[in-house]
């Protein structure tokens, strides 16, 4: 299931995929490499000049804690292991062929909502209504 081609298709399909949606679309991926974002931009068509690639970042020390803690849950969906974490962080290509309106870096380690704040503000849409924290 990992194989470059394998790869490919599954970003080929997420852009066919999306590309066919009304509406806002959240596409969850690594988007590591550029020939996957490519891969996935290709089938966009039209839509691509709306794509905002929201690239989180978090110290090393804070993703290896994740990934530990989601390898013991029972429930888990993600198939990441310390090893992949590893090696997606070697093998990561930066974002430098998007404008920097179509590329929004965050610190992952920080607050949820100062984190959908600053997603609203880049999409340009209107704050998300919350319930008032108890």
């Amino acid at each position: 299931a990992y194989t470059a081609a394998m790869s490919e298709f599954t970003y080929r399909e997420l852009g066919r995929l999306a590309a066919a949606s009304a509406g806002t679309v959240i596409v969850d991926a690594t988007f590591h490499r550029r020939r996957l974002r490519d891969a996935f931009r290709d089938q966009l068509g039209d839509a691509a000049e709306r794509v905002v690639f929201v690239e989180c970042r978090a110290p090393a020390a804070v993703l290896e804690r994740r990934v530990s803690a989601r390898v013991r849950r029972p429930d888990r969906t993600s198939d990441a292991t310390s090893e992949v974490l590893r090696d997606q962080l070697a093998d990561r290509e930066p974002f430098d062929e998007l404008p920097p309106h179509r590329h929004l870096i965050l610190r992952s380690d920080r607050p949820l909502d100062s984190l959908v704040a600053a997603i609203e503000d880049a999409i340009g849409c209107a704050p998300a209504r919350r319930p008032p924290r108890r």
